[in-house]
């Protein structure tokens, strides 16, 4: 399902096995009980429904249409499929200085929310209960955030039908493969942006064998097809920190060649090798970067802060923590939290970075630096001062003109 919010329609191409001779489609959308769209087709192509006057997706209005296909041939319906989907259109544009920004539907949008691993004390990958997977994406709404970057993982396709339902923007990255950076070469990384190259020496990112690579690239490519008809999904991420990295700009000419209609954070905080739409960065132990886009490329913080706060009895392992700055009660990170954001964070948004994320929604284990304890029982802040400041920075960092 191809939505083109500029030419008010929706391309639809199936994909069947068996004997396809005679065969139609025959698509309907309705809106309330009302046919507002529908058309027929054979299946060896496309088929087009023009949307009257499309209602556009967005995190405050997540519009979603539904959508009926059936297949059928000599006049019998052979199959049929409910399923739904957005106008929506997530590109960058250009500010009245050239510089280039995230924008939902052709209108610029800073982008807030937290890294999100997505583990359970109670399941690790997997959700114990459906209430539990939804109150993960509920509570990051309840605090103003617009976005979720989904952490090296893919979730089932019900959390991705939340998100659309809810109006969630998601950053989805690709599962690392390969080896990472030693612990030497993640800090000088981080502190003092040490670059290197991607095309050759490929041993020490686990890269040497060809069919390893080929492999990363089916999977990729995979994960793109499986989550394709998503349409909060904005961004694929298909390298973090270097794990696993290789040809990383060529690797982005072909997430953008599968998938024309999103963008592509390449190299997703090191190693950056020119490709993609961002300048991406991750910041932690340091104060956070002068930053600012250019006329090719969108600037972002795609990972920050990591604040820790230890609650007993709420926490994975009581004598492991890792953290990246702790503090000692709840009103101490907060107000820690908030001066990060005013005094580090709201310079580069007056620069043009247009999008933020922050480490991370729960604690993992012995990370014990998330919104909410391991449990999701403890909130370390104040929810209602993390609604005010983030839906002021939204707010902010959407004001832009463009050309």
């Amino acid at each position: 399902l191809i939505p083109d919010l500029d030419s008010g329609t929706l391309r639809i191409t199936v994909k069947l096995t068996g004997e396809v001779t005679g065969v139609t489609l025959a698509a309907t959308v309705s809106v309330d009980e009302r046919s507002i769209a529908a058309a027929r087709s054979k299946v060896d192509g496309s088929l087009v429904l023009t949307i009257p006057d499309a209602h556009p997706w967005s995190p405050t209005d997540p519009f979603l249409y539904p959508l009926h296909l059936k297949l059928e041939k000599d006049g019998a319906m052979l199959d049929e499929v409910e399923s739904y989907f957005a106008m929506r259109k997530f590109s960058l544009v250009s500010d009245s200085q050239g510089r280039q920004h995230f924008a939902l539907n052709n209108q610029p949008l800073f982008l807030y929310g937290p890294l999100d691993q997505g583990y359970f004390p109670d399941g690790l990958y997997t959700a114990p209960s459906e209430e539990a997977m939804l109150f993960d994406i509920e509570y990051a709404r309840k605090i103003g955030c617009n976005m979720i970057r989904k952490h090296v993982k893919v979730e089932p396709a019900r959390w991705y039908a939340a998100c659309d339902r809810l109006g969630m923007i998601v950053w989805q990255d690709m599962p690392s493969g390969g080896l990472p950076d030693s612990d030497v070469t993640a800090y000088l990384a981080i502190m003092v942006g040490l670059w290197k190259g991607d095309k050759t020496h490929l041993k020490r990112f686990g890269r040497a064998s060809e069919e390893n690579r080929q492999q990363f690239k089916d999977e990729l490519l995979d994960m793109i097809a499986t989550l394709y008809n998503f349409p909060c999904i904005a961004v694929w991420v298909p390298f973090n920190e270097s794990w696993g990295q290789f040809h990383a700009r060529e690797i982005a000419e072909l997430v953008k060649k599968a998938d024309p209609t999103r963008l592509v954070d390449h190299a997703s905080g090191w190693f950056d090798q020119g490709g993609g739409d961002f300048i991406s960065k991750h910041v932690y132990f340091k104060k956070l970067p002068s930053l600012s886009p250019d006329n090719l490329l969108a600037a972002v913080i795609s990972e920050f802060g990591g604040y820790s706060l230890k609650i007993g009895q709420h926490v994975w392992d009581e004598n492991k923590k890792f953290g990246y700055r702790f503090y000692s009660t709840r009103e101490e990170l907060t107000e820690a939290y908030i001066r990060l954001l005013q005094d580090e964070l709201e310079p580069l948004i007056e620069k043009g970075v247009s999008a933020a994320i922050y480490t991370q929604t729960t604690d993992v284990e012995i990370e014990i630096n998330g919104y909410l304890t391991y449990d999701r029982i403890m909130e370390k802040m104040d929810s209602s001062r993390l609604l005010e400041i983030h839906q002021r920075f939204i707010e902010k960092g959407s004001r832009k003109s463009t050309t």
